[in-house]
């Protein structure tokens, strides 16, 4: 072997850069208190075993599933009720 190839400093290769997984931006929640039954406290948990969720989930999709009836809708840019003129009539 010549002395080039053995003072020729090692070929270093780059470590593969670790994907970075997206984290999802939580939603805001608010904390609030419901009195329940024994009996539908007990169902509650026990449904939320079950599906191996925890039971604030659980009842948020359960809203969510069965309170569709109304909607809540932002509709800023209309006229409020006091701005309206009467018709003259």
């Amino acid at each position: 072997m010549t002395t080039e190839l053995m003072d020729a400093p090692a070929v270093r290769t780059r470590k593969p850069r670790a994907v970075k997984t997206s984290v999802p931006q939580a939603t805001p929640k608010d904390k609030v208190t419901i009195i329940l039954s024994q009996d539908v406290n007990l169902r509650l948990t026990v449904h939320a075993a079950a599906l191996r969720i925890d039971r604030s989930t659980l009842v948020e999709k359960l809203l969510r599933e069965h309170l569709k009836r109304f909607v809540l809708q932002d509709r800023g840019d209309r006229d409020s009720v006091e701005d309206r003129q009467p018709d003259a009539a």
